[in-house]
């Protein structure tokens, strides 16, 4: 039997934790036994291998290999960890050199390089482990009444050939939540741009969910960790800059799914946490 472990390191810990939150009270609502990937190193994102490449390899490689001595796989609960472990594995496949670099350097820190893991995004895991029937039984409060602006950002293309849009549009089906079209769903967030220029960053992403709003979604579904903080986070200095109140809520895939099998407490949900308020409860 596959074992499997939550990748729940994420990027911005302290301003993400829906995402981990709603995930682990997701599988215990489906009583599958996920624990968490201890003592591996965070995410740092996409941004990092622009900045330092050996550093963004060799902190995924380390996550990698200590799942791999497991003998287990792992699951990422959203887009940016997801991304940046699966490039991180095709890369040191395919770079003989490269391989070799962050293999010795590992072994200076005591850790044998081993890539025999698999990455799953949770919509794959839950679609293979749980099967779309088992969780269409499970469904309590469908979205039925309400319409959504997917937002995957710019981030999500850079990584695209390691996703499937159909498991996310197979889970967003099930419980019937409508999308609406905006122009922004694969723009940028304006996440790569906050450290050098916070104002533009959020002016980028301001522009973005004020098409979301303009197009009539009830709120914005994130699929990212740095989407999340900007959407979530930062709304309100969006709306300064711009000059116009955006006031819409966003929620994490683990999030809507928690919501739709009927769990109403805040706290196992992780709404609690946001920054602009969720109105379904």
């Amino acid at each position: 039997m596959k074992r499997y472990f939550l990748f729940d390191s994420l990027i911005e810990a302290d301003k993400t934790t829906p995402f981990t939150q709603a995930t682990q009270t997701l599988f215990r609502m489906l009583e599958l036994d996920v624990p968490s990937l201890k003592e591996v190193k965070s995410d740092v994102g996409f941004e990092m291998m622009m900045l330092d490449q050996e550093k963004f390899f060799i902190r995924n490689a380390f996550t990698l290999s200590k799942a791999a001595k497991e003998n287990a796989h792992i699951v990422c609960p959203e887009q940016s960890s997801f991304s940046s472990l699966a490039i991180t594995k095709e890369a040191l496949q395919t770079n003989p050199e490269l391989y070799e670099k962050v293999a010795s350097t590992l072994l200076d820190k005591s850790v044998t390089l081993n890539l025999d893991v698999e990455i799953l995004s949770l919509e794959r895991f839950l679609l293979e482990v749980c099967g779309i029937e088992k969780l269409q039984t499970m469904l309590k409060r469908p979205f039925t009444k309400f319409q959504a602006a997917l937002f995957q950002s710019s981030a999500y293309c850079r990584a695209r050939k390691f996703n499937r849009d159909e498991d996310l549009n197979a889970l967003l089906d099930l419980i019937e939540l409508k999308r609406v079209k905006h122009e922004h769903r694969f723009e940028s967030d304006g996440y790569e741009l906050f450290d050098a220029n916070p104002q533009a960053a959020q002016k980028l992403c301001g522009k973005a969910m004020l098409d979301m709003f303009d197009n009539a979604a009830d709120f914005i579904v994130v699929t990212d960790a740095r989407s999340f903080v900007m959407c979530d986070v930062y709304q309100k200095e969006s709306e300064k800059l711009l000059g116009r109140e955006i006031g819409l809520f966003s929620l994490t895939l683990p999030e809507l799914l928690v919501l739709a099998l009927g769990e109403t407490n805040a706290k196992a949900i992780g709404v609690d946490k946001h920054n602009v308020r969720v109105t379904l409860l």
